[in-house]
């Protein structure tokens, strides 16, 4: 049996909406929870039940701040737009979910994972540091050509110029160039 939660139209703090009325091109109240943007997602096929792009804009109507920006799976989302291209009212998950990601970094809300996936994007230019053994691996076993090393200084530049070291509490290691 499941217990459902009554809200009370009261209790709605519409705060997070107009958060996102102010910001997006489109109507977030368009949404009338079809569940097209969740039968659609890759993410809610293998991730069930908890990850439904339309659970997501649902929590933002009703005011559920707390419940939407500590939700991880706001983090899954792959950007994949293929929500946003079948959804009949032109509403956006992949910009809902990046403002979410926005309003929750602001306000220190990170996966475990984030510091340390920033760190090695600020240090190595990628998620993960692709070196000799890697790109021999994909030489020899998968025959795609090697990897280019990204510049990673012109990335700290941009990272520093867009605050997001600041964001993801980034501190270089003692020993590595500045």
């Amino acid at each position: 049996m499941t217990t459902e939660k009554v809200v009370r139209l009261s209790d709605v703090d519409l705060r997070l909406a107009e958060e996102f009325i102010e910001d997006l091109t489109f109507d977030l109240f368009a949404c009338y929870q079809c569940g097209t943007c969740t039968g659609s997602c890759p993410v809610a096929r293998f991730g069930g039940e908890e990850f439904s792009p339309r659970n997501i804009i649902r929590l933002i109507m009703m005011g559920d701040r707390d419940a939407v920006l500590h939700n991880s799976l706001i983090w899954l989302c792959t950007s994949c737009y293929v929500c946003e291209e079948r959804c009949p009212q032109d509403v956006k998950p992949p910009e809902i979910i990046v403002k979410l990601r926005n309003i929750a970094s602001k306000e220190d809300i990170l996966p475990d994972a984030w510091p340390d996936i920033a760190a090695n994007i600020l240090t190595f230019g990628l998620m993960n540091e692709v070196g000799e053994y890697e790109n021999k691996i994909r030489q020899t076993r998968f025959k795609l050509p090697e990897l280019p090393t990204p510049d990673s200084d012109t990335i700290k530049k941009l990272a520093e110029k867009i605050k997001f070291d600041v964001l993801v509490h980034f501190k270089e290691k003692s020993g590595e160039k500045e």
